[in-house]
């Protein structure tokens, strides 16, 4: 029971940071574009993301699935086929294809806000080199992702979001007194 308990819960968390990337702190390189004076409400709008995706779409596509009537024991069905399968039994075809070009418009988006993230740490950490050769290594590992097997790839996100959480917790620890006096004042 603790075994499947410890799987469940670190599941959890795995599939929880690749949604909404919570923890990761590279969220923090989309929102430093932002235009505003008060940096305390942009990272409440932060946090308004992780609740809309974590609480509500999440949520709502978990009811749409147990309550849908699909047949979903397939061990064949990958997790993007589920969904369509239970849109698909309350909608018919359109709800799978409804399913269908949500996925395809999140991974988009994702592979969008995933450049610029990977372009501004580059930046970071090499700030003369050309921006041609970041562009070519991300579509070289585009590519090689795109033509690796799906579980595999998740292994990998898995392993580099680890490392990416370590360093950032770390900080947000150093950091909290900060964090709740800017957030106080914000709130004030």
């Amino acid at each position: 029971a603790g075994g499947a308990v410890g799987r469940a819960v670190s599941e959890g968390f795995r599939r929880g940071v690749f949604s909404n990337e919570a923890g990761l702190g590279t969220t923090a390189a989309v929102h430093s574009d932002s235009q505003t004076d008060i940096p305390c409400e942009q990272g409440m709008w932060n946090i308004f993301e992780v609740f809309v995706d974590t609480i509500l779409l999440c949520t709502l596509t978990a009811a749409v699935i147990m309550s849908s009537g699909a047949d979903l024991a397939s061990p064949m069905q990958t997790a993007e086929q589920t969904v369509a399968s239970a849109f698909g039994a309350g909608l018919g075809k359109w709800g799978e294809g409804f399913a269908s070009l949500s996925v395809m418009i999140f991974a988009f988006f994702t592979v969008l806000g995933q450049t610029v993230i990977g372009e501004k740490s580059f930046r970071y950490a090499f700030p003369k080199c050309p921006r041609g050769i970041f562009c070519a290594a991300f579509t070289a590992i585009s590519c090689l992702g795109c033509m690796t097997a799906s579980q595999l790839c998740f292994e990998i996100s898995d392993i580099f979001n680890g490392l990416l959480i370590i360093p950032n917790l770390a900080a947000l620890l150093m950091l909290s007194g900060e964090v709740k006096a800017e957030t106080d004042r914000f709130l004030k």
